[in-house]
């Protein structure tokens, strides 16, 4: 909270403290700072830019491709100019070209789907059973070994060469450079504890063994015979409690965490020194929330890396910049239902995203509503299919202005941010429903309710000077701000000033 003494009846410039780490705190009361489509950037060290951090609103995301008969996918894998996926029940793979090949026919329908490479061979599960590719001639085939698990795992992993699952309490390796080969004696079982593993995850030359409750890190040897031992002293007492929020974000490993006195705990595991990772607030989020089927990736854009997490049983979805710690709600429109008239009604819920990967130079996303690949591009304003124009909503909630518990006159409220880039035109407005508008509320009540929205004009095309200003916003002790907008105008914001009055007491 911004605090200084001022004398009674001067007016006074404040600068509202309104970056912050992005989520509520325990109650908004106590901190009402929220980030909806917007991500923070801080300011490189040796730049004379006069801020230290500007929010930045999500990429848009464009149409790329249709799969065929527009099936979801279920899980994919890029390979070179090859992209291979799952989409209902058929395995294809597509070129840089678009043509789609068939490749093979699963018994499972709707599972997720997982893929791995060694180079000459995909292999993938669907928990009922395990397939090969051959790269050389797409030949596909189930995995017939009878030393391979029924029913096949949901989760597969690639390590120099081996393809290697988990089930009870052992894990599993192949053949060198063979998925469909495995050994009978070629596994080993947790050591510490007596526990399921949930699953083991490479991470350089070692391999984590998730555990329910506790995470091993055993590393690869030169032995020919069973090539993994446990790491000494290498004992995590955190285990796993969704192995598909596991996720490898810039050389760090990421994931929804639990041990035996808590749960829904956000930590990463880097040189096998593990640490929770999430200011309070957002582990007091997390904390609220079914993490079942919940899902963690990586995610890179205009050169900013996240983790992506997303709740389906919750319809929600965030963006987790492990640097700054900072959190974001991602959302997309999606249809809530439909009027007298027949006309569709929208609501925020977890954005489009389903499964990321990069490939084509693109980074692409699978559209969860369908069968649509979609290419996520920081500098488009508008989401793909997604509300009444496709223009994506963003919401900053500031933190409280605290001045000594003094009230004071708020004169006017001017938010610095990037003006004059929307595509309509002053000639146009009359004729455009969405224009460059942004709304300003102003909570007295610490961040409970924003009972008046009050609407400026962040620019028409090429007007770089316009000034976002609201003026006589009343009297307050503890007032916070919540600015939003839905245009399709490039998002950035840099600062926010109030002019005040102080009150006498």
């Amino acid at each position: 909270m911004a605090k200084t003494n001022r004398t009674p009846g001067i007016k006074k410039k404040v600068p509202i403290p309104f970056i912050d780490n992005g989520n509520e705190g325990m109650s908004p009361s106590y901190d009402p700072s929220l980030l909806k489509n917007l991500y923070l950037i801080p300011k490189d060290t040796n730049s004379a830019a006069p801020y230290d951090m500007i929010a930045v609103r999500t990429p848009g995301t464009s149409f790329y491709l249709s799969t065929p008969n527009m099936e979801k996918i279920r899980g994919w894998y890029a390979l070179n100019t090859q992209l291979y996926f799952v989409a209902s029940n058929i395995v294809y793979s597509v070129g840089f070209s678009g043509v789609f090949v068939n490749i093979g026919t699963l018994t499972s329908f709707t599972s997720k789907v997982r893929m791995i490479s060694n180079g000459s061979q995909i292999m993938l599960v669907d928990g009922i059973k395990g397939y090969v590719i051959t790269i050389a001639t797409n030949a596909f085939a189930a995995i017939t070994d009878p030393d391979f698990v029924v029913p096949a795992p949901l989760q597969v992993e690639y390590h120099r060469g081996r393809g290697i699952y988990v089930t009870g309490d052992q894990f599993y390796i192949s053949d060198v450079n063979n998925f469909t080969s495995w050994q009978a004696l070629n596994f080993a079982s947790a050591e510490y504890d007596p526990q399921n593993l949930v699953g083991a995850v490479p991470v350089k030359n070692d391999l984590v063994l998730l555990g329910e409750n506790i995470t091993e890190i055993w590393t690869l040897t030169v032995d020919t015979v069973f090539p993994y031992v446990p790491k000494a002293g290498y004992i995590i007492m955190y285990g796993c409690q969704s192995i598909t929020s596991v996720a490898e974000v810039d050389g760090v490993l990421v994931w929804m965490a639990k041990n035996k006195d808590g749960k829904n705990l956000l930590v990463a595991l880097d040189s096998a020194s593990m640490q929770l990772i999430a200011y309070e607030s957002t582990q007091n989020l997390l904390s609220s929330l079914d993490i079942t089927n919940c899902v963690g990736k990586s995610i890179q854009f205009n050169g900013h890396i996240f983790y992506y997490l997303y709740f389906p049983n919750e319809n929600r979805s965030f963006l987790f910049d492990i640097k700054t710690k900072v959190l974001t709600e991602w959302h997309s429109w999606e249809i809530s239902g439909y009027d007298s008239n027949g006309n569709a009604q929208y609501v925020l819920g977890r954005h489009l995203a389903d499964e990321v990967i990069f490939w084509n130079n693109k980074s692409l996303i699978s559209d969860y509503r369908s069968g649509t690949i979609l290419e996520l591009l920081p500098e488009l304003n508008v989401d793909y299919n997604a509300g009444v124009d496709n223009s994506i909503y963003y919401e900053l909630r500031t933190s409280l202005l605290n001045i000594n518990q003094q009230r004071y006159i708020i004169d006017s409220f001017t938010i610095e941010m990037e003006t004059g880039t929307s595509s309509v035109s002053l000639e146009e407005s009359p004729t455009v429903d969405n224009l460059p508008i942004v709304e300003v509320a102003v909570s007295k009540d610490r961040g409970r309710t924003y009972p008046v929205v009050y609407e400026t004009s962040v620019g028409y095309t090429g007007d770089y000077f316009e000034q976002v200003k609201i003026s006589k916003l009343g009297q307050c002790t503890n007032c916070c701000f919540k600015i939003s907008g839905n245009h399709s105008s490039s998002v950035k914001l840099y600062n926010a000033v109030i002019n005040i009055r102080l009150m006498d007491n």
